[in-house]
C-alpha cells in the first residue's frame, strides 16, 4: 500500500494555475521522512509549515533549503496535477452551475489518474487530501468526482481529506504545491527560486491539463451526472 499526500495551491482561481501537488510513497518512507522532518522543526523551534505565513527573509531561505531536500532522502516521489485557471474560466463557467466549476476538480483528476496510470498493476495507492472549510462545499463534489472517474482502477485504494494539523505529511505537500505555483507564474521570483530545494532533480508525476483535456473530463462528468450543467 502506497500513500500519496496532496494538497492544493490557488483552487480560490487566483494566479495563472490551480494545481494540486504532493509526494508519494511506502509506510516507512513516509514515517522516516516525517520523523526527521520533525527533527528539523524541533531543533529550529518552529511550528508546523504553513508557506503562505512564512517571513521571507534570510534565515526563511536557509530553513527552506533545509528542509526542501528531506523527501527525496527519503525516495518520496513528487506528483502533480495542474490546469490553467484562464483555461478552466473559458471552458467552464457559464457551461457549470457556478458552485462547482472548480479548477480544483481537474487539478485533482490530473493527479490521481496519471499516478494510477504510472503504478504496476499489483500496487494499490491511498490519496490523503488537506481538507479545506472554506471550499468545503465544492471540494467534496470534487472528491465524489474524482472517486467515481477512477473507481474501476484496482490501483485506487481510497481518497480522503484531513486537516493539515493532523497529517505531518502534508507539510511536504503545501511546500511543493507553493513552489509549483509560484515556479509556473515566474521561475525567478523570489519566492520560486527560495523554494527550488523541493524540486529536486525535477522529476515529477503528472501534467498540467491541456484545454481539450479539460473539455474532455467536463463532457465526462456531465455525462454521468457528476457536474450539473446550468439551466436556462
Amino acid at each position: 500500500m502506497l500513500k500519496a499526500y496532496l494538497d492544493e495551491s490557488n483552487s480560490n482561481k487566483q494566479g495563472e494555475v490551480c494545481l494540486v501537488a504532493g509526494f508519494i510513497g511506502n509506510q516507512e518512507q513516509w514515517e522516516s521522512c516525517v520523523e526527521e522532518w520533525q527533527q528539523v522543526f524541533n531543533r529550529r523551534k518552529r511550528k508546523a509549515l504553513h508557506m503562505t505565513d512564512l517571513r521571507w527573509n534570510e534565515r526563511t531561505k536557509e530553513f527552506l533549503n533545509e528542509i526542501g531536500a528531506i523527501p527525496d532522502r527519503h525516495n518520496l516521489i513528487r506528483i502533480m496535477g495542474a490546469v490553467n485557471n484562464q483555461d478552466c474560466k473559458d471552458l467552464i463557467e457559464g457551461r457549470i452551475r457556478h458552485r462547482q466549476a472548480v479548477p480544483y476538480l481537474l487539478s485533482m483528476q490530473a493527479c490521481v489518474a496519471h499516478v494510477l496510470q504510472h503504478l504496476p498493476e499489483d500496487e494499490k495507492v491511498a490519496f490523503v487530501f488537506e481538507r479545506h472549510s472554506a471550499y468545503r462545499q465544492s471540494a467534496q463534489i470534487c472528491y465524489d468526482a474524482v472517486h467515481e472517474l477512477n473507481k474501476g482502477n484496482t490501483r485506487l485504494h481510497s481518497l480522503t481529506h484531513v486537516q493539515k494539523d493532523q497529517a505531518i505529511a502534508l507539510q511536504p505537500a503545501d511546500y511543493l504545491a507553493f513552489e509549483l505555483a509560484h515556479y509556473f507564474e515566474d521561475k525567478d521570483s523570489k519566492k520560486s527560486q527560495w523554494g527550488l530545494s523541493i524540486l529536486g532533480n525535477g522529476e515529477i508525476i503528472g501534467a498540467r491539463l491541456e484545454r481539450r483535456h479539460i473539455r474532455n473530463i467536463v463532457d465526462i462528468c456531465i455525462k454521468k451526472g457528476l457536474l450539473l450543467p446550468v439551466t436556462t
